[in-house]
C-alpha cells in the first residue's frame, strides 16, 4: 500500500477542478420526512470516525496539486443552495453536507469517490441519522460502523501497482476514437454553458426488470437503447454515428472491490444506421452483448492500462497550468466521441431505513455536459436523473415518447436548473 495522499487514479478528476469549475455531484437523497439537521450534523460526524481516509484537502502550487490530511470538521449546513468545495467555506473538504425540508444532499468532488466510492460512506450516515432521527433500531446489512476495522483496501490505489497487459501495445489493442453526432450541433437546441437543465423521473423496477428480461436486456443497455431509438427517429437522414458512452467499473478485474478511489471508466458503442430498423429485442442483444464484451477482465484491463498511461503522463508535466490544460484537452476530445452519455451506479439498499426514503437522485455537474442519465436504484424504483446543456426539452420529451410507446410508464418527479458547486482551492 502507498500514502493515501498520492494523485494517482484520481489524476484526470482532480485536474478537471480549476478555479470556479470542475467535475462534481450532487446526490439527493429526499425523505418522506423533514429532515433533522441535529441528527445530520451528529450522523456525518460519527461517519468521519470510519472513514478518516476521506478527510482530505487539496492545495495548489506551480507545480501541481497536492493532498493534505484535513482534520476539521465537514460543513453540514442548512440551505438551499451549494458551498463552495475544498476552500474555506467548506472547512478545506472536498464534499459536504446541505439539507433543506425534506432533501439532503450530499456535494462532492469527482476525484475523491466515485459511485461505488461513495456508496459505503453513505450508507453509514443514513444509519446513524435514522437510528438518532427516528430513535429506532436501523437494520442495514453489510454497514460499516464506527468501531469496524478499517480494511486497508478501502484507499487502495491500483495504479500505483503494476497493471497486467502493460507489455501489450495499446495503439494496436484499442480502437481509435471515432467523432459521434453532436446533439448540441443538430439545429433543434441551443446550447448554453452556463445552464444545465435537470429532469428526475422514477420507472417501476418490477416492470423495467420485466421488460428487461423479454429483450435480452439490461437496465443499462436498455436505457441507452431507448434513448438512442428516440435520436434516430429525430434525425432520420443523418449519416452521423449516434454514439452511447457507458459508465464502466473495472474494480473487479483490477481486484480493488473496496476502492473509494474513482476509478469509474467508460466505454462507446455505436447504434449503428443498420440497427435502427431492427426490434427493441434485437437491439438489445448487440448492444448489451458489446457491453459484456467489454466487460471482460482482459479487456478491462486494458481500458485500466491505457488510462493509466494518460495519467502518468498528465503526472509528468512540470506545471499546473499544463496540466490543467492537457485534462481540458482530453475531455474537449472525449465529449466529441459521445452522442449521449449513461451511467447506472447500481442499486442500493438501506435497509430499514428504505422505509424513510423517498428517492435517491445523482447529479453530475459537468460543463459542456451535452445530454446524459445517471440511474440508480432502491425501494424498488429506478431513479433516472437526465442532464441537458441546453433549455429545449426536444430530446427529453423523445425519450420519454419512446418510453411510453415501448410500454414503460414513469413519474416525473420535477425538473430544475442544476445550481454549479464552485471550487475554491487554495495555493501554497
Amino acid at each position: 500500500m502507498t500514502d493515501n495522499n498520492t494523485i494517482n487514479c484520481g489524476t484526470m478528476m482532480y485536474y478537471s477542478l480549476t478555479p470556479n469549475e470542475g467535475i462534481t455531484v450532487h446526490y439527493v437523497i429526499e425523505m418522506k420526512d423533514k429532515v433533522d439537521g441535529n441528527a445530520l450534523r451528529n450522523a456525518v460526524d460519527t461517519a468521519m470516525k470510519r472513514y478518516p481516509y476521506l478527510g482530505k484537502k487539496i492545495v495548489a502550487t506551480a507545480e501541481g496539486y497536492r493532498l493534505e490530511d484535513n482534520d476539521l470538521p465537514v460543513v453540514v449546513r442548512n440551505t438551499h443552495h451549494t458551498i463552495p468545495l475544498c476552500g474555506p467555506d467548506a472547512n478545506y473538504h472536498q464534499f459536504t453536507f446541505t439539507y433543506a425540508d425534506h432533501t439532503i444532499y450530499l456535494n462532492n468532488t469527482h476525484a475523491l469517490v466515485d459511485g461505488r466510492g461513495r456508496s459505503p460512506f453513505l450508507h453509514t450516515v443514513m444509519y446513524y441519522y435514522c437510528k438518532e432521527r427516528y430513535n429506532e433500531d436501523v437494520q442495514m446489512d453489510g454497514v460499516n460502523l464506527v468501531d469496524s476495522p478499517i480494511d486497508p483496501r478501502e484507499y487502495y490505489d491500483p495504479f500505483n501497482d503494476e497493471i497486467p497487459n502493460a507489455d501489450i501495445d495499446l495503439s494496436a489493442a484499442l480502437p481509435a476514437p471515432r467523432m459521434a453526432m453532436s446533439l448540441a450541433d443538430m439545429g433543434l437546441v441551443h446550447p448554453s454553458p452556463s445552464h444545465t437543465q435537470m429532469h428526475h423521473i422514477c420507472l417501476d423496477e418490477k416492470q423495467m426488470m420485466a421488460k428487461c428480461k423479454q429483450n435480452d436486456a439490461s437496465p443499462n443497455s436498455a436505457i441507452c437503447v431507448i434513448l438512442a431509438r428516440a435520436i434516430a427517429k429525430l434525425h432520420p437522414d443523418s449519416t452521423e454515428p449516434i454514439i452511447a458512452n457507458v459508465g464502466m467499473d473495472p474494480r473487479g478485474a483490477l481486484k480493488a472491490d473496496l476502492s473509494h478511489h474513482p476509478l469509474a471508466t467508460s466505454t462507446s458503442i455505436e447504434f449503428t444506421p443498420e440497427m435502427r430498423d431492427m426490434s427493441f429485442e434485437e437491439q438489445n442483444t448487440i448492444f448489451r452483448g458489446e457491453l459484456i464484451l467489454r466487460s471482460e477482465p482482459s479487456n478491462m484491463l486494458l481500458g485500466a492500462q491505457a488510462v493509466k498511461k494518460i495519467y502518468a503522463d498528465i503526472n509528468a508535466l512540470p506545471t499546473l497550468e499544463q496540466k490543467l490544460g492537457g485534462v481540458q484537452q482530453i475531455l474537449e476530445m472525449a465529449l466529441k466521441t459521445r452522442t449521449f452519455s449513461v451511467s447506472y451506479s447500481g442499486k442500493s439498499n438501506y435497509g430499514s431505513c428504505d422505509s424513510h426514503i423517498a428517492a435517491l437522485f445523482p447529479q453530475l455537474d459537468f460543463k459542456n455536459i451535452g445530454f446524459a442519465i445517471e440511474i440508480t436504484a432502491t425501494n424498488g424504483k429506478f431513479y433516472l436523473t437526465i442532464s441537458q446543456g441546453w433549455r429545449e426539452d426536444v430530446y427529453f420529451n423523445a425519450f420519454l415518447k419512446e418510453l411510453t410507446l415501448l410500454g414503460l410508464d414513469y413519474d416525473l418527479l420535477y425538473s430544475a436548473q442544476l445550481e454549479p458547486i464552485v471550487i475554491d482551492i487554495p495555493f501554497a
